[in-house]
């Protein structure tokens, strides 16, 4: 049993989005009743990305920039997503000296509102001396959370 903690923060708007993170912020060390010991490292992430609406056409580009680091070495992946109609989503991934991947996906049983429900799919080829390609599979479901807030006013004399 060991303890790990991480953290991060993500902003997303109508046109952008940023996030950072770290991994194994305490770096714990230890093994179990064998000579193996392991040394874990703490790792940061930073993405950021920006949707550029395409003219006259119901397709929005979303490129990205996602890079992972352990502070002695740095790995980055460029990707760029073309989104048609908010409903489906093609595109492609490099991931530097690794990996080339195809990604699919889309919002299934969308009449003319977003379903909650979404599936994608992502196939790596890969450029390293692996020469093995693999496929993820992607299920999200999105929970609408709505608060109710109580509508307040203050009215001051000083004012009116």
């Amino acid at each position: 049993m060991m303890v790990d903690a991480g953290f991060g923060a993500y902003f997303k708007n109508e046109k952008l989005n940023i996030g950072l993170s770290s991994t194994q912020l305490i770096q714990t060390q230890g093994g179990f009743d064998t000579p193996a010991k392991y040394n874990l490292k703490r790792h940061y992430f930073v993405t950021a990305g920006y949707f550029y609406d395409l003219s006259a056409m119901p397709i929005r580009l979303n490129p990205s920039l996602f890079l992972k680091t352990d502070a002695a070495s740095v790995q980055f992946d460029l990707n760029c997503l073309a989104i048609y109609n908010q409903k489906y989503w093609g595109g492609l991934s490099y991931r530097q000296t690794d990996a080339i991947a195809i990604l699919i996906g889309g919002h299934p049983f969308s009449s003319k509102q977003l379903s909650p429900l979404k599936v994608g799919m992502a196939y790596d080829i890969t450029t390293s001396a692996i020469q093995k390609g693999s496929m993820e599979i992607m299920l999200g479901y999105c929970f609408k959370i709505e608060v109710d807030r109580k509508v307040e006013t203050y009215r001051n004399v000083r004012f009116l």
